[in-house]
């Protein structure tokens, strides 16, 4: 005679379902329950890819924050990290020390430059590659016009495309730079083997 698995119930003490919680490690337990049963339907399944989502924003965001605190620890003279962090943090990730260097000033500009964009991401309501693109635009922006461009892109960016984010910050960010905006890389488009 076998036993039947019986499904437990996916929700927190407070009786809040999975599906509506805010990014934490709590839905994520709740999902690996899930998975360890593999017997979701599609829309729970689709419902799951999205919590998880949301969650690997809130763990993005997270890293950001943690990046900030190391460099803090690597004061440089004139610059906001020393240059040496890059390396530390290419070591331990296995990246390359560009890649590295990129994702350091993207956190310093984060924590710093865009309270706004860190507050999505610590929500779920931005993954890194929107928050990147965003920060990417209002670069060369002075901190409080690139704060007043995210009160105007940012408001449902969760349900916009990265190129969707891109486009808009770009037509915000011309209203309030001074200076000539850089023109896109030109891109070569060659065919394959030449």
């Amino acid at each position: 005679m076998s036993r039947k698995r019986r499904r437990p119930e996916f929700t927190d003490p407070n009786k809040q379902p999975w599906r509506t919680m805010p990014p934490s490690g709590v839905p994520l337990s709740m999902l690996e329950e899930l998975d360890r049963y593999g017997r979701a339907d599609a829309d729970t399944a689709l419902a799951a890819v999205e919590t998880l989502d949301k969650v690997i924003s809130y763990t993005q965001a997270m890293q950001m924050r943690f990046m900030d605190r190391f460099t803090n620890a690597r004061p440089a003279v004139g610059a906001p990290f020393s240059k040496y962090a890059a390396g530390e943090i290419a070591a331990m990730l296995t990246w390359s020390v560009p890649a590295a260097q990129k994702r350091l000033n993207l956190a310093y500009q984060l924590v710093h430059e865009l309270p706004g964009t860190m507050t999505g991401m610590s929500h779920g309501h931005l993954d890194l590659r929107k928050a990147f693109t965003f920060a990417d635009q209002v670069g060369h922006l002075t901190p409080e016009d690139a704060q007043k461009v995210e009160e105007k892109v940012l408001p449902g960016a969760d349900s916009k495309t990265p190129r969707s984010i891109r486009d808009r910050a770009r037509r915000e960010r011309s209203s309030k730079s001074t200076q000539p905006l850089p023109k896109p890389a030109a891109r070569n488009w060659s065919p394959r083997g030449e």
